[in-house]
């Protein structure tokens, strides 16, 4: 009963709900009821084993506790699931699980009666299509008739009336074919059809009828996973030797639960099976012998693979504090489109973001300190003293995080930077456990007390509002005690006076005692007093805590941004009235041999009609290594969630290098489509 609750009804939530819904209501209430359960079952226990969670995890499933529920759900409904995705993680997994192959006969290999001698196997990927693709349906029907996998992604929130009866599963048996009305016309089922929908909406709300239809899970990364992923791959990079251990262990703990798994379902069978008397059976008692001495092999090597994942962990665990920032980046990262609905950035270009940010840690400066002495040619690096080893990770936590940092500022409004930077400098202290909470909520809200007077000695310079605010902040008394600053503002009111009316207070000392308080208090009377140098105030704290580079605004420089784009990853311009980037662009083809003239660089202004120009441009470009130049794409919004977001994601590494593909928008209008 609660395994089929979890599958139905738990797979749209977050992980801490789905432990309290488990835990604290379904289970406690069948206790107190006293409905006869098994003490201490859990649903995963029912849905799935070892050896079952060992597949998902070969075919590319997260190891995450959220992961292996969500692939339980998955492998266990009857409902068409309906994945909540924006990462890929699950559609990345269900499309390496739905891999098919086939016996294709050798090209010439034929003998003289032209029969077939010689077949390869070849492998098929499934069906992957989009609601807004050109008679997408057609495949839909394909897979429908031939019992195919078919997915459905990056769904909106409503899905196409035509697929009501795919989703209602409603089938009708005619002697002993099955049908199902598709549109005007009526296809065939075959019960081996599988169809899979993914959104990558955040949080997308969808008509009771849908729910009702399919199983919802989310998919969405967590802080865990994250780490635990990011983990591995600064582990990769540092400690080449760890990463190939633990994932030899992973696969062959894996192998070795699926043989377990095996070996007790054929003993089953074997016995099942038995004529006669078992002793005189002399095949089975050989086979429960061999079953025996390989279940014994196996637990062996388990134990000692146990001990030495102990002995990897604990040397990986040292890398940890690279995953917490990176991980605890990209959450702040992927919550930038609340300032602006055009800050979207995926989780794929994160981690190459990343990644090179561990790459840049590797180059120093000529006389820079730390810099490691070079191990001789021929000689083995030696390990890492204590010492050493701290200095690298903060090396590689500075220069990855600043890396990221310093992309994605790239692409955000001047105003937004400073937002950014905070932010990321109170998250950074928050995880430290150095940011009270109290104060850091007045920070934001600046409560104020009404229906005070303000004193003779204060009441000539300083407004209500700000005196209102001052007595709010004396509630706080931990960590720092405000409770007598009201009281010290009125006795050296000539002081506070001063100050306040400085051009630059945050530079200057506090008036007598309070000259002592540390940076982050000195915030909160700053966001009382003179809230118009908050802007300043923040910049200096930040600049204090994470560096000058994280408030230092630098200038777009396309040709240093440039090196970031690549075959996935287009360079995409939001253009203000009057600029026209296409001089700087052929300035920097110029030194890839690529121009407009030579023909190397495709240029065409998408409206009306261009579409089949600009598909030919991509094309070329993407067989020949050659340049798009794709203007005024904000025009043609079908077309680019449709065919050129598709094609962006077929590109592969076979690509030519030099094929990069360029995407002028103009501002408003682009805002205007991403709200939309």
């Amino acid at each position: 009963m609660v395994a089929s609750a979890f599958v139905s009804y738990i797979g749209a939530f977050s992980l801490p709900f789905r432990e309290q819904l488990v835990d604290e209501k379904w289970i406690k209430d069948m206790i107190e009821r006293k409905m006869p359960m098994t003490e201490g079952v859990k649903p995963l226990d029912l849905l799935c084993d070892v050896a079952k969670v060992a597949g998902w995890n070969t075919e590319g499933l997260p190891n995450d506790t959220v992961s292996v529920q969500n692939g339980a759900i998955l492998t266990n409904c009857t409902r068409w699931p309906l994945m909540i995705d924006p990462q890929l993680q699950g559609v990345k997994w269900i499309k390496n699980r739905n891999v098919t192959t086939q016996q294709v006969p050798v090209e010439g290999a034929v003998d003289e009666e032209g029969n077939v001698t010689e077949y390869t196997t070849v492998s098929k990927d499934m069906k992957v299509v989009q609601q807004t693709q050109n008679r997408y349906i057609d495949h839909v029907e394909l897979c429908i008739e031939n019992g195919e996998a078919i997915m459905i992604e990056n769904l909106g929130e409503n899905i196409d009336a035509v697929l009501d009866p795919v989703m209602a599963r409603a089938v009708t048996r005619r002697g002993r074919a099955l049908f199902l009305k598709l549109g005007d016309k009526e296809v065939e089922y075959d019960p081996k059809f599988r169809l899979y929908l993914q959104t990558k909406l955040n949080n997308p709300h969808y008509k009771p009828e849908i729910a009702a239809q399919a199983t919802l899970m989310n998919f969405m990364i967590t802080v865990v996973g994250l780490e635990e992923q990011l983990l591995g791959m600064v582990v990769d990079k540092e400690r080449e030797d760890l990463g190939v251990a633990k994932a030899k262990i992973i696969e062959d703990n894996n192998n070795f639960n699926i043989k377990l798994k095996q070996l007790e379902d054929d003993l089953l069978y074997s016995l099942s099976n038995s004529q006669g008397d078992i002793l005189d059976d002399i095949a089975l008692i050989e086979g429960l012998e061999e079953s025996k001495r390989t279940s014994a092999d196996i637990k062996a090597k388990q134990e000692i693979a146990a001990v030495t994942e102990v002995e990897i962990a604990t040397a990986m665990e040292s890398y940890r504090p690279v995953a917490i920032r990176g991980a605890l980046l990209y959450f702040l990262v992927d919550q930038l489109w609340v300032l602006s609905h055009m800050y979207r950035f995926a989780m794929a270009n994160f981690v190459v973001m990343f990644k090179k940010g561990m790459d840049v840690a590797d180059v120093y400066e000529e006389g820079e300190e730390d810099a490691p002495e070079p191990t001789p040619e021929g000689e083995e690096a030696q390990p890492m003293t204590p010492a050493q080893l701290n200095a690298r990770i903060e090396r590689l936590i500075d220069k990855s995080c600043f890396t990221v940092y310093a992309f994605v500022s790239q692409g955000l409004f001047e105003r937004h930077k400073l937002i950014f930077g905070s932010q990321l400098c109170f998250r950074i202290l928050g995880r430290r456990g150095e940011l009270d909470a109290k104060m850091f909520e007045f920070l934001i809200r600046c409560p104020k007390m009404n229906d005070l007077d303000i004193t003779e000695n204060l009441k000539d310079w300083l407004g209500v509002s700000e005196w209102s605010a001052i007595c709010a902040l004396k509630e706080i008394q931990e960590p720092i005690n405000f409770s007598s600053l009201p009281s010290d503002m009125d006795q050296q009111a000539k002081r506070f006076k001063e100050w306040c009316e400085l051009e630059r207070p945050e530079d200057a000392g506090m008036p007598g005692e309070w000259k002592k308080m540390p940076e982050f208090p000195k915030l909160l009377i700053i966001r009382c007093l003179r809230t118009d140098r908050m802007g300043e105030a923040l910049a200096m704290f930040v600049k204090k805590e994470l560096g000058a580079k994280y408030v230092t605004s630098v200038p777009f420089n396309l040709r240093r941004a440039f090196p970031d784009a690549n075959a996935q990853t287009p360079v995409f311009f939001i253009l203000t009235p009057g600029f026209d980037p296409v001089p700087d662009v052929e300035l920097i083809g110029k030194d890839y041999g690529i121009s407009i003239e030579g023909g190397t660089m495709g240029l065409v202004s998408l409206g009306q009609g261009q579409e089949p120009v600009a598909e030919k441009i991509v094309e070329k470009a993407s067989l020949n290594g050659e340049w798009g130049f794709l203007q005024n794409i904000h025009l043609t919004a079908g077309w680019t969630e449709s065919y050129l977001e598709k094609r962006c994601e077929a590109l592969d590494t076979g690509v030519p290098p030099v094929y990069v593909l360029v995407l002028p928008a103009r501002l408003q209008t682009f805002c205007c489509a991403c709200q939309r």
